[in-house]
């Protein structure tokens, strides 16, 4: 992407002000932040636990089941690595991982302005996409992946604009093969603007007669994927767990989920998307006029149309759709700002007396800004009541100190989600299903309950919905009864205090 400039201290002014802006939003909208007493996201704390197991020696899919990729385990195995029993590894990946996309988004900016407001606009779209719906709780493999999601429409208008060639250069080739193969391994759904970039390119070459560099832009693709491809495959192949990654990852995964897939569906799911996430949509669709209205040619306006289309279905053709998938779409947004510099340049000149911001103190400028988009990001934000919390007044923390101060901590979440426990007192899982998925697996359901009856673990850990699970589980308290006696139960909230849940942590007798 276009440098910076050549003068060093600009140069690290604006890469400094790019980390300001990153940590000023991650700190305020994740729960992964020192702001926040725990991640308590069932999803994150899952990644955590099996990023955990995996450094510790499970063989990932074998030892220890989950169902996104082996990539994203070892980015949370890392951030286990500098933090034991918290989310400030994950606070600080997550700080790096927004860091980049903003820094890849100024470049692209960069083409059409100057750096003044190329670096005010920055901070409006991190508020607009940390303050939005799909962001969560922080942590998921659509945040942790949006400067790779963001990769080929960088690429795509950095050639159409400085090159007026919608095929990448050689570098950059290698780098979105590479791409790719990260998404594949990370989670596959959000494959679909790599699959979009390709087709494009292919059709593209094909149209112009330029066989040679098709063959050569695939073979250099196909370099940068295989780059990150083998050191994985390398992994199962050493520990002889390939049948599991493609049972586990690939098979279970496409076929097990069974939706009902209709046109009203697919509508209302767009649909809750659009009205959770409105700002962010907002802006995609403004990038989406200026898609159309750009000048960069129809050529450059066909690949757009295959990168918004391709990540868009596949992250929505399975026919299932939690809140956090629609922020796989904000890579997308990113033309939405080049839109509303153009409506600024319109309405400077019809307003003339708006120029006078241009002789504010750069500086000042800058730090206002960031203050009054993070104000925005958090006042959006879902997750800024939990900040009132202190860990040592939550369930978790109480469970830990009971599970601590045994001789025997070996831990298992029964018909639930992993909760925090596993973090919260660093336990290792010693069942291979550590907690009950969102996928239907007999074979996990009957593991699940062996365990109990064969009383594997000294400790388990359960809940309940208020209101929605009582019935179902008076069933499941009696098979706990058979080995196990409650130790303690508490009354919380699952995401937001609108969800009242009770948790129970049983001991074995």
């Amino acid at each position: 992407m276009e440098r910076i400039g050549n003068n060093r201290g600009a140069r690290f002014a604006v890469l400094g002000y790019l980390l300001l802006t990153a940590w000023a939003m991650i700190t305020l909208c994740s729960r992964s932040s020192p702001l926040y007493p725990l991640n308590d996201w069932d999803d994150a704390n899952c990644f955590f636990t099996v990023g955990k197991a995996m450094f510790s020696g499970r063989v990932l899919y074998r030892d220890i089941y989950e169902q996104k990729g082996f990539l994203l385990y070892v980015v949370y195995g890392l951030a286990w690595l500098i933090s034991r029993r918290s989310f400030f590894g994950a606070y600080l990946i997550e700080i790096a991982c927004f860091f980049v996309f903003l820094r890849l988004v100024w470049g692209t900016l960069r083409l059409f302005m100057d750096a003044r407001p190329a670096s005010l606009l920055c901070p409006l779209l991190a508020a607009v996409l940390c303050g939005t719906r799909g962001f969560y709780l922080g942590g998921s493999v659509e945040e942790l992946a949006l400067p790779v999601l963001y990769y080929p429409i960088c690429t795509l208008i950095q050639g159409v604009k400085l090159r007026g060639d919608c095929i990448p250069t050689r570098r950059q080739m290698v780098l979105l093969g590479a791409g790719a193969a990260v998404l594949l391994w990370s989670k596959f759904t959000l494959l679909g603007i790599y699959v979009g970039y390709v087709l494009f390119a292919i059709v593209y070459l094909l149209r112009r007669r330029e066989a040679g560099r098709l063959f050569q832009s695939a073979g250099l693709f196909l370099l940068g994927f295989v780059i990150v491809t083998l050191p994985v495959l390398a992994y199962f192949v050493c520990h002889g767990a390939l049948g599991d990654l493609w049972t586990a990852y690939f098979y279970n995964n496409i076929f097990l989920y069974s939706p009902e897939r209709s046109a009203a569906r697919y509508a209302f799911i767009l649909a809750g998307a659009v009205w959770q996430n409105l700002l962010m949509m907002v802006l995609i669709a403004l990038g989406v006029v200026w898609v159309l209205r750009s000048k960069l040619g129809k050529a450059f306006r066909w690949g757009m149309f295959c990168l918004y289309f391709g990540n868009a279905f596949f992250i929505y053709a399975g026919g299932a759709a939690f809140e956090y998938y629609a922020y796989g779409l904000a890579a997308l947004s990113v033309t939405g700002l080049l839109a509303l510099y153009e409506l600024g340049r319109v309405a400077v000149k019809r307003f003339p007396g708006l120029t006078a911001f241009r002789r504010v103190n750069g500086a000042a400028a800058a730090l206002l800004v960031i203050i009054l988009c993070g104000g925005l990001a958090f006042g959006r934000s879902m997750n800024r009541f939990y900040a009132s919390y202190r860990a040592e007044d939550m369930w978790y923390t109480h469970f830990a100190e009971q599970v601590l101060a045994s001789e025997d901590t070996s831990l298992f979440n029964y018909n639930c989600l992993d909760r925090g426990l596993y973090t919260v007192t660093g336990v290792v899982p010693e069942t291979k299903y550590f907690c009950k998925l969102n996928i239907p697996l007999q074979e996990m359901y009957d593991e699940c309950e062996r365990y109990l009856r064969d009383g594997e673990t000294a400790w388990v850990v359960t809940s309940l919905r208020v209101g929605r699970d009582e019935e179902e589980f008076e069933k499941h308290a009696a098979l706990l009864g058979e080995k196990y006696e409650l130790a303690a139960e508490e009354r919380s909230f699952f995401r937001d205090e609108s969800l009242p849940e009770v948790y129970y942590l049983y001991h074995q007798r």
